[in-house]
């Protein structure tokens, strides 16, 4: 960091760890869930910069033992290195002894620097994208990177004036979000109920199986191993492809005439409906001809029913949790063909439908400006957060005090300290024989 306060210092991560413990990655491949065995935190249990309060998967004792250089002690740094690059976190006392997953690495650094300290450096790499990653098909950040990352070092004292004040900050910026995540759970309740309440007024004896009102179409997947089948301008549309709600009118890959023909085409006004997975019951508007893979079930409406109508039926949370309930009970859940087309959805004369489409869209429109609003306010704590860092980072945060011992001479007393645990003696302007934390130019 050019231009950085007196008695700061910048020295390596791995240079910091290298004599606690080697920077390292956890588990490779957890396995089966073992009520008795290990908690094993993943990257989808750091929340929010902590760790999650429960939820966790536990791996035996054998495979613990196994990698019993990523157990935790309580203490340490947390940080993602796979799929979500950034996340980090302290890791409770509450989980000395829990292990870590091949996604996150876990740091330990030295004397010389406050834990929490480097927890929120961590947090401000991440606010700057500063992370250099690699990977083609996931983006990984690998140990020997993280290992030359440079850290800058405060002396001890201000280290921990930096600590506080972050957190003081922050705890105001936590008190103004609060009542900003309650209007956001409101806002999820309100939409649900304006999905939900035209179609609740309509009587028992309106509602039909899905097959009476349009053709029902599983998808399928032309040959991936033959070329010629892709390229082309026919959306070809996966359950990746679109998220719930959505207009769907093109998608990353396309077919070609050949693939066309190969395939299930469906029209514009089709309405899409994933069937398996952890997805099961995300919906999707085609508002553009298209394709399908066999993981989506697609309902062309017939004159009983117009698209806008159907889709906005099929979009509600109870249409979605009737699906769940159909649902074979598996390992991977999923709905067939069969079941899915006996699933009921009502009828109305087209006058009404199109009443029932202006009000579900004008109550959505009030919503999403809503969100938009707190949306806006939520990226604007995100963006003081980064300041507050950037400041901590650049040493405006919290005044100098000249009379603190420097960084650099913290780290060379350490440095000595570890050469005479070693059998080495220094004396006064010698340089221990042992390496210790390198101080970078």
């Amino acid at each position: 960091m050019s231009g950085q306060p007196p008695g700061w210092a910048k020295v390596t991560l791995g240079a910091l760890t290298a004599q606690t413990r080697p920077i390292c990655y956890g588990v490779l491949k957890p396995g089966p869930f073992d009520p008795t065995g290990v908690p094993l935190l993943r990257i989808q249990d750091l929340v929010s910069n902590r760790v999650a309060d429960g939820g966790f998967h536990y791996i035996s004792r054998q495979l613990d033992a196994e990698f019993h250089r990523s157990r935790l002690k309580g203490g340490e740094v947390l940080l993602s290195i796979q799929g979500t690059i950034g996340r980090t976190a302290l890791v409770p006392a509450r989980l000395a002894q829990a292990n870590i997953s091949r996604t996150l690495a876990v740091i330990q650094p030295d004397d010389s620097v406050i834990a929490a300290f480097l927890y929120f450096y961590f947090q401000y790499l991440a606010s700057t994208q500063a992370y250099e990653t690699g990977g083609t098909t996931r983006a990984s950040l690998n140990i020997s990177t993280i290992r030359e990352m440079t850290l800058p070092v405060p002396p001890r004292a201000e280290q921990e004036r930096i600590v506080a004040a972050i957190e003081e900050q922050f705890s105001r910026i936590d008190a103004g979000v609060a009542p900003l995540d309650r209007v956001r759970q409101n806002l999820r309740r309100m939409r649900a109920t304006v999905l939900e309440r035209p179609y609740e007024r309509i009587p028992a004896d309106k509602w039909v199986p899905l097959m009476s009102v349009g053709r029902i179409v599983t998808g399928n997947t032309p040959d991936t191993k033959i070329p010629a089948n892709y390229g082309g301008d026919l959306p070809f549309v996966t359950p990746t492809d679109f998220n719930h709600g959505d207009r769907v009118t093109a998608a990353p890959r396309g077919l070609t005439d050949r693939g066309r023909n190969r395939a299930r085409s469906l029209p514009q006004g089709a309405v899409l409906a994933t069937c398996i997975g952890a997805t099961l019951g995300k919906v999707a508007l085609a508002d553009a001809p298209c394709a399908t893979n066999q993981q989506i079930n697609a309902v062309c409406p017939n004159e009983e029913v117009t698209p806008a109508y159907l889709f906005y039926c099929l979009l509600r949370p109870s249409f979605t949790r009737a699906m769940w309930r159909a649902a074979s009970s598996t390992t991977m859940p999923i709905i067939n063909k069969s079941r899915f087309s006996r699933l009921t959805v009502p009828v109305v004369p087209a006058g009404h439908q199109g009443a029932i489409v202006a009000e579900i869209e004008e109550g959505l429109q009030r919503v999403d400006h809503l969100v938009l609003e707190v949306d806006t306010a939520f990226a604007r704590t995100a963006s003081l957060r980064s300041a507050i860092l950037a400041s901590a980072f650049s040493g405006k945060l919290v005044p100098q005090d000249p009379s603190e011992q420097p960084a650099t001479a913290l780290l060379e007393t350490i440095a000595a300290e570890r050469a005479s645990s070693n059998g080495y003696k220094t004396t006064p302007g010698s340089k221990p024989r042992t390496p210790g934390p390198k101080v970078l130019a």
